[in-house]
């Protein structure tokens, strides 16, 4: 992968919920669960911030938190909901396989750090 892919990749929304690819009948729904994040040995910051859209609510779904630092060489899993919980009441998987919810794309930010400005 070129890091304009990997940019692109990281910018786009993916569906929360999507028909499962498996091909095993009957068709079933699936729902992104966890996220998971590997930093790199590398002079780079990855923050992350997960936001999640709902039909039916308003605003987003966050952890109402600043954006989470992550540190470097370390593997992550970002566990999301099954059930969402908001203002509007609760949001329960709708039964059915179309394409429901979004994961917004930019929840993981990655930005170089040149190694000289990490000096105090």
């Amino acid at each position: 992968m070129s890091r304009e892919s990997d940019d692109h990749f990281l910018r786009c929304d993916f569906p929360l919920r999507r028909q499962c690819t498996c091909r095993k009948l009957p068709v079933q729904t699936a729902q992104l669960m966890r996220v998971h994040v590997v930093t790199p040995k590398a002079p780079i910051t990855v923050t992350i911030q997960p936001e999640v859209e709902l039909p039916g609510q308003e605003g987003y779904f966050g952890t109402g938190e600043a954006p989470l630092q992550l540190s470097w060489a370390r593997y992550y899993i970002l566990q999301l909901p099954f059930i969402y919980s908001g203002p509007a009441g609760v949001w329960i998987p709708p039964v059915g396989v179309e394409r429901v919810g979004t994961f917004k794309g930019n929840a993981i930010q990655v930005k170089y750090v040149p190694m000289l400005s990490r000096r105090s």
